[in-house]
């Protein structure tokens, strides 16, 4: 077996090409024929009202779940800028209370903060209080 030269190797080369190409070019055009005589076969075919019903349904659908994905993915990536971003301000503020004297008996101050009356208990003897439920429950009416 003897080495081809560049020049056969390049002959072979195009021969090839233009062999493959006659191939294509042939089995595109019987396609295309084909496709007509099948279209003109086809041609008289009705498709049914509720089969274009369906597919549209069905379009439909695909659409909206298609939009349900775009939306919930633009959700999580947002999710995630504004979760990043409620950690680095909450870490500020940690670090701020932790650090400085004034922030923290402010902050600590706020929290113990009394109010005379939303934080302040008072006990007292109510001998009536049983009574006065009753007389407040009495006026509902239960249906068995």
């Amino acid at each position: 077996m003897t080495k081809l030269s560049n020049a056969e190797k390049e002959r072979l080369k195009k021969n090839n090409e233009m062999i493959l190409y006659n191939l294509g070019y042939n089995h595109v055009n019987s396609i295309c024929d084909e496709t007509d005589r099948l279209l003109e076969a086809y041609k008289d075919i009705e498709i049914p009202e509720r089969l274009d019903n369906w597919f549209k349904n069905y379009n439909k659908k695909f659409e909206n779940k298609q939009r349900r994905k775009r939306i919930t993915r633009k959700l999580l990536n947002y999710s995630k800028k504004i979760a990043v971003v409620l950690l680095a301000i909450v870490i500020t503020f940690s670090v701020l209370t932790v650090t400085v004297e004034a922030f923290r008996t402010h902050l600590f101050n706020m929290i113990i903060q009394v109010n005379d009356k939303f934080s302040d208990v008072k006990f007292e003897d109510d001998s009536n209080a049983m009574t006065n439920r009753y007389r407040r429950c009495r006026s509902f009416n239960y249906l068995y």
